[in-house]
């Protein structure tokens, strides 16, 4: 296996900026490995605050603890503001695993390619 189809493999399934790094491109591979990482910590820090407001109302007592009203607080929290932007972040992860793994294929086709 090439190392261009290494780095390849390794955007596509690791984690964004990996296929970079293994190609020595360490500046992209950061970019990427930052871009990843502040977009999955917002993704995660907005998930959990939702998950503690479901879960402090249902401590106080103002909702009962079962699945059709709990989904229905998950739901009426979909249409806030907080979560278009929790949307967008999301999409934005998505859009930078595709344009790592779309920079290993322009590197890849761009450079001779080495077998290791």
């Amino acid at each position: 296996m090439t190392r261009n189809t290494k780095a390849l493999l390794y955007s596509a399934l690791v984690f964004p900026g990996c296929g970079q790094f293994s190609l020595e491109r360490y500046k992209s591979s950061a970019l990427f490995i930052c871009l990843s990482i502040v977009a999955i910590i917002y993704i995660a820090v907005g998930v959990v605050e939702k998950a503690y407001a479901i879960v402090d109302k249902i401590v106080a007592g103002e909702v009962s603890p079962e699945y059709s009203v709990i989904r229905k607080l998950l739901l009426e929290q979909q249409n806030n503001a907080d979560s278009n932007v929790l949307t967008l972040v999301t999409y934005s992860l998505i859009a930078i695993w595709l344009l790592s793994i779309v920079d290993v294929l322009r590197l890849r086709f761009s450079e001779p390619s080495s077998q290791e």
